[in-house]
């Protein structure tokens, strides 16, 4: 009988431990942080009303039962038919197997080309859907979708829209790269974006209030 519980830091199932800290901090330089942020962020915001869209970052990720070592941490990643409940690693096995289907890497002059090669590698093997990289020092991204089985490398000049989110990565040459989502609304970058959210909660508290106040002065009315 299989046994499973999580501990301070880890996983453990079966005896084996899965920890969820990689040793690996979130982002080797301002610019590599600043776009996981902005990514985590806008992501979180976009799939906040769908309650089965996970978004993570520089989150383990452990694919197989009883292999600890087989795991990854991709910068973010996002998971449909997920919920967004609290996790300390992504233990695929105890998420109905699914694989988060879309990955983005961000690169810091310390990814190596190995390194790199390895990592997709690693998601074309675990069934990820779509798997970006972007470089922010040359302003470059790079996109394989999968098809047949495999991720195949596509064009992203000057504009690529993510067959899964259908959100839409546009190059300029003065901006650098900007991100749309289905709508045509600009990603907001992440003050912004943490200062809409909050704005946002706020109005629903306030509205939650107010509706409460109206439903007592319609019971004190003999209205319901």
């Amino acid at each position: 009988m299989s046994t499973a519980t999580r501990m301070p830091g880890c996983y453990v199932e079966d005896g084996i431990v899965y920890p969820d800290d990689d040793g690996v901090e979130m982002g080797d330089n301002s610019a590599q942080t600043d776009w996981i942020s902005f990514l985590l962020v806008n992501l979180t915001s976009f799939y906040a009303d769908d309650p089965d869209v996970a978004v993570m970052a520089n989150m383990n990720w452990y694919p197989v039962k009883g292999k600890s070592k087989i795991c990854r941490a991709p910068d973010v990643m996002v998971a449909f038919g997920r919920s967004k409940e609290y996790r300390g690693s992504y233990i695929q096995w105890t998420e109905d197997n699914i694989a988060p289907q879309v990955v983005f890497e961000i690169l810091s002059p310390s990814n190596s080309t190995s390194e790199m090669a390895e990592k997709l590698s690693f998601y074309v093997q675990y069934e990820v859907e779509e798997f970006y990289t972007h470089d922010p020092d040359t302003n470059t991204l790079h996109a394989w979708i999968r098809k047949g089985g495999q991720l195949l490398n596509v064009p992203t000049q000057p504009t690529f829209v993510s067959p899964r989110m259908q959100i839409r990565f546009e190059n300029t040459a003065d901006e650098g790269m900007k991100v749309y989502q289905p709508d045509g609304t600009a990603f907001l970058n992440p003050a912004d974006a943490v200062r809409r959210a909050a704005t946002a909660e706020w109005k629903f508290e306030q509205a939650v209030v107010e509706i409460a106040a109206l439903r007592e002065r319609l019971r004190q009315a003999g209205l319901e």
